[in-house]
């Protein structure tokens, strides 16, 4: 049985923000589980989804490896994602509290450890993943219908289903039904 939709936008939101930010993952993936648990522990849904980032610990961004203003980014990109994806395909129904409750508390934790001097603020990060959600939704929107279909996806074939730069040749063998989703990357 495949993943729902609202699931699967949500995990597409996460990886097309990520990759437009240039925030490395491996991979992006939906499932259907019984349970799925927080990193609190916490029971929160049957239907999940995961996006497995190279730098997504603490430490690694307290290194400097990659911005952490960019994870909190990307954190709130899956619900704003889903919650787009329920205004335009289901009015009046809102997204699954819980599926958005953890990715709160991880950008909670990402400001708590990095935010010392408060110079960037929940808000600010809220509205500026909106406006790239909006922006970037057909390419939200394909990624999701790859995700529903396949379940996972590497990091390279989200680039490339989003013309991002990446050759879409492979990824179109593997996905005929996206030809002419998102636009061809342009040439440099």
């Amino acid at each position: 049985m495949s993943a729902s939709l609202p699931t699967c936008f949500h995990e597409a939101g996460h990886a097309v923000i990520a990759a437009h930010l240039g925030v490395r993952f491996f991979q992006v993936n939906v499932r259907r589980r019984s349970a799925h648990y927080n990193w609190r522990g916490r029971r929160i849904g049957p239907v999940a989804g995961s996006v497995t980032f190279y730098y997504a610990c603490i430490a690694h961004l307290a290194l400097g490896f990659e911005d952490w203003r960019d994870h909190v980014r990307q954190v709130l990109a899956g619900g704003l994602a889903e919650r787009q994806y329920y205004e335009r395909n289901l009015p009046g129904r809102q997204p699954y509290a819980e599926s958005v409750k953890g990715d709160h508390e991880w950008a909670g934790q990402l400001f708590g450890q990095f935010n010392r001097d408060g110079t960037f603020s929940f808000g600010r990060a809220r509205s500026e993943v909106q406006a790239l959600v909006t922006e970037l939704f057909p390419m939200i929107e394909s990624v999701a219908m790859a995700l529903r279909q396949r379940r996972e996806l590497t990091e390279a074939e989200v680039v490339s289903i989003c013309g991002m730069g990446e050759r879409r040749e492979p990824v179109l063998e593997r996905f005929p039904e996206l030809e002419g989703t998102v636009m061809p990357p342009t040439a440099a």
